[in-house]
């Protein structure tokens, strides 16, 4: 069940899947997004994150993208964050992970 905190939007281009998070990804929300996440890894080779619509990332969401990353590169699969901006992408500067991840300014620079 979608917690009032979080939205998806899901888009297939191709061999590309586009998930969209809308909202914020937190303790809250956090473990329905990783599960959420674990099938669409595991259902696509080349999934992107969209998070042009992300309005806060925790630790805990920091926390997801780094399990999702690392299931999508055990298994020989892309995992791609885009669109990161504000407040979010500040977070994912400061915390590192814009080293650790594979993070790409728009979806343009993906398709």
């Amino acid at each position: 069940m979608a917690s009032n905190l979080i939205e998806y939007e899901e888009q297939q281009k191709e061999n590309l899947f586009i998930w969209s998070i809308i909202g914020s990804l937190d303790m809250t929300t956090a473990q329905e997004a990783e599960d959420k996440g674990k099938i669409i890894v595991e259902n696509n080779d080349k999934v992107v994150l969209d998070m042009s619509r992300m309005e806060y990332i925790s630790s805990a969401g920091l926390r997801v993208l780094l399990i999702l990353s690392q299931e999508a590169e055990d298994n020989d699969k892309e995992f791609i964050l885009c669109g990161a901006s504000g407040d979010v992408k500040e977070v994912l500067e400061d915390s590192g992970m814009d080293v650790l991840l594979n993070i790409v300014e728009s979806l343009e620079e993906v398709e």
